[in-house]
């Protein structure tokens, strides 16, 4: 994994630590309504290379409370690979159990399904696969910052293909 996406742990670790007093549990006041919706922008990668260029833009329905089983579903695609004339999507179901570790920072941690598609004028394919995941939300009123990393492996493939996403939330 490269170093950026360390990096990003290591900020999102000291932001928790600088946010204040550890809360077990969401007041009232920042209670979820259970399903939240976001936008995101991921680095996608192989082993131990990141490939920009494949830069994805991600859609993100998270259906879950603290401490409460639920599920992910998330839906990606590169815009530099639609420009060429083929449509390629990412999409990946999990489940979920968010962990409160203050009323304003989660701890997402996920497992599940992966597929990605493609089409063009030359014909199609998909791979599917599986994959787990950490990701975090640090709540600012009804909105959200979310960062999240999974790893995936997908079936007739070697080696491990990753995504370290970055984006906003709402729904709280």
């Amino acid at each position: 994994m490269p170093r950026c996406a360390f990096a990003a742990v290591f900020v999102s670790a000291s932001v928790l630590f600088a946010n204040g007093a550890l809360a077990q549990t969401p007041s009232e006041d920042h209670a979820p309504n259970g399903t939240m919706i976001g936008l995101s922008v991921g680095l996608p990668g192989y082993e131990n290379r990141a490939v920009s260029e494949l830069l994805v833009l991600g859609l993100n329905i998270l259906q879950a409370k603290p401490s409460t089983p639920g599920v992910e579903f998330s839906l990606g695609t590169s815009p530099r690979l639609l420009s060429g004339q083929a449509v390629v999507l990412g999409g990946r179901l999990d489940a979920v159990v968010p962990v409160a570790v203050t009323r304003d920072f989660w701890l997402t941690p996920a497992a599940g399904g992966s597929m990605v598609g493609g089409i063009s004028s030359d014909g199609g394919g998909a791979f599917v696969g599986v994959n787990a995941g950490l990701g975090a939300i640090l709540w600012s009123g009804k909105f959200g910052l979310r960062s999240n990393v999974t790893w995936h492996h997908f079936l007739d493939t070697r080696g491990a293909f990753w995504l370290v996403e970055l984006g906003f939330v709402t729904g709280r």
